[in-house]
């Protein structure tokens, strides 16, 4: 049977509805877009979980030995493994400002990598403020503090909230420390946490330490638990997505076919072969699973753009898991059910139906 020969037939069984096109690419986009829908919706808010977990401070670890931190080493952790960015700081001498006379802010001297890390540093010279000191003080980026040393530049504010992270700093100024003089503490915030930033963490220590001096790790903020609840990603409905939506098709392709078994032993006895019959449905079920595939899909699309703040990665593979998977299940069992109509068997399923 020809190709054309195949197609025209198909076309001429969905024109006059016997395949119930129409029905079966609507449970087929019905079935797999809430599956699709809900693999995008469970992916978001995984996204949302994560972005939260990294903004609070709990992907940053911390290592802390007095005196025994190397600033160049801690700075140089950023770009290995799954460190973004790592930063080195220490107590520094206290600060007096003419603004605030009779009163002495706490300070701490940090490496550039430590700046980068905690706010959107550009790389100006010159003090951080917290933001309860920025709003204390009336400060922007590029104003100057008055000091008895001299006026002091703003480089800008870093954002430090309470929110279970470390206190230290909420009413501390940071200041360029002097990279030459080891630091008290390093910290690297990795993400994801495939690897282990404590072994990176124990290699920022200096020679001036000693072999004995206990090395404390720690994590800025452990309020939202160490490490991230990733077993969720593990768990997550999308992996079963695709395989709900291919079952649930593949029973439609079964349908599709079990309720014209009549008709298609009877096209058999009339003369079809196999093959030509199988081309056929093969072509019709193709038809209705596609269509109703590209709806399912939409629906997801629809699903990520109402969700348009979560940063989902890969979202074509969302978007089409489900789809693919029902249309492919539902093609295949068509095939394999059409294969089953035998001719011996159109007097029975007469008389049965």
């Amino acid at each position: 049977m020809r190709l054309s020969s195949v197609l025209s037939e198909a076309g001429r069984d969905i024109r006059s509805g016997t395949t119930r096109f129409a029905t079966f690419a609507l449970l087929l986009a019905a079935t797999s877009g809430i599956a699709g829908a809900a693999d995008v919706g469970t992916v978001a808010s995984l996204t949302r979980d994560a972005s939260a977990y990294v903004a609070s401070g709990a992907a940053t670890r911390t290592a802390a030995l007095e005196g025994g931190v190397d600033g160049a080493a801690c700075d140089a952790l950023a770009g290995h493994g799954d460190v973004l960015a790592a930063g080195a700081l220490r107590p520094g001498p206290g600060l007096a400002l003419s603004s605030l006379p009779g009163a002495t802010l706490s300070t701490f001297e940090v490496t550039p990598g430590l700046a980068a890390l905690i706010a959107d540093s550009d790389g100006r010279a010159g003090a951080w403020l917290s933001p309860t000191l920025a709003q204390r003080l009336g400060a922007a980026p590029g104003d100057e503090l008055g000091t008895p040393q001299g006026p002091l530049p703003v480089a800008g504010v870093f954002v430090h909230p309470d929110d279970g992270r470390d206190s230290r700093l909420s009413s501390a100024v940071l200041l360029p420390g002097d990279a030459s003089r080891p630091f008290d503490e390093c910290w690297a915030r990795a993400w994801p946490q495939g690897g282990s930033p404590a072994d990176l963490l124990r290699s920022t220590t200096s020679s001036s330490a000693g072999p004995t001096a206990p090395l404390s790790l720690g994590q800025l903020n452990a309020s939202l638990g160490s490490p991230f609840a990733s077993d969720a990603v593990g768990g997550r409905l999308p992996r079963g997505a695709p395989a709900v939506a291919a079952v649930t098709a593949a029973v439609l392709g079964v349908v599709s076919v079990r309720r014209r078994r009549l008709e298609l032993s009877g096209a058999r006895q009339a003369g079809q072969s196999r093959t030509a019959q199988l081309a056929v449905v093969v072509v019709e079920t193709a038809a209705w699973a596609v269509c109703g595939a590209v709806v399912a899909a939409g629906v997801a699309a629809l699903t990520l753009l109402l969700d348009a703040g979560s940063l989902v990665d890969s979202p074509a593979h969302l978007l089409t898991a489900a789809p693919l998977a029902a249309a492919a299940g539902a093609v295949l069992t068509s095939a394999l059910t059409t294969a089953t109509i035998r001719r011996r068997d159109l007097v029975r399923w007469f008389k049965d139906r």
